[in-house]
């Protein structure tokens, strides 16, 4: 979790006691020294909702989340949109240019972020990838352990 960009915190809404279950988890995200991930709050089951007003409630009190059915597929459009969203704002496009003999980090590229395009040359490999400041510094301490 501590190398997560986003969490999507998926909550049973309709659970009498799901505001305790929040609670359990962000203690828990505390103990990990997660607390400051940006952090989505998914409510599902909706459709299983007896006091609608319930809903509310919860966007007045969650703020930014998100109140869905996984089940009927109500409100999953919203969830797409919020996650494409975060995707545009928190993805970096970068361009790399790697020894030949780095191809693992090449291989790390493809497992970690979005190639968009590898060109392999005589005495280089050009790699062009889309990921988060995050992927970015892990990628260049990788290189340097590998050179190093």
């Amino acid at each position: 979790m501590r190398d997560a960009d986003i969490i999507l915190h998926v909550i049973d809404i309709s659970h009498d006691y799901f505001e305790d279950h929040i609670n359990v988890v962000d203690s828990t995200l505390k103990e990990l020294d997660c607390r400051d991930k940006l952090q989505i709050k998914v409510f599902n089951k909706v459709d299983l909702l007896k006091e609608k007003d319930r809903i509310n409630y919860v966007l007045n009190k969650y703020g930014k989340s998100i109140v869905i059915s996984a089940g009927r597929g109500i409100n999953i459009g919203s969830l797409r949109k919020v996650m494409l969203e975060l995707y545009a704002k928190n993805f970096i496009e970068k361009t790399i240019t790697l020894d030949p003999g780095e191809s693992k980090i090449v291989a790390l590229l493809y497992e970690l972020a979005e190639v968009t395009s590898v060109k392999y040359g005589e005495d280089k490999i050009t790699v062009n990838y889309k990921a988060t400041a995050a992927i970015h510094d892990k990628i260049e301490r990788m290189r340097k352990q590998e050179c190093g």
